[in-house]
């Protein structure tokens, strides 16, 4: 697999900021929700496949779905 580490987070944390891997291989875009009374961001990685991550002020990561390119998905929620 891929070397390295892959920026999961940048700034600034606001609604439609996006970025580009190190290598230019995947962008990801930054959206805001509002869950369970936190404010939280969603993660999304544009490539041909999706994966999401979202995280929580004042928690962190509370939740993930990765998906690779034959379709297998692993997810996992902080509860």
């Amino acid at each position: 697999g891929p070397l390295g580490w892959t920026r999961q987070l940048d700034e600034p944390v606001e609604d439609g900021h996006a970025w580009t891997t190190t290598n230019g291989s995947a962008t990801f875009g930054m959206h805001y929700e509002r869950a369970e009374g936190a404010d939280c961001w969603t993660v999304v990685q544009e490539v041909s496949y999706t994966s999401t991550w979202t995280y929580c002020r004042g928690i962190g990561l509370t939740r993930f779905e990765m998906i690779d390119l034959a379709g297998g998905t692993i997810r996992a929620t902080l509860r």
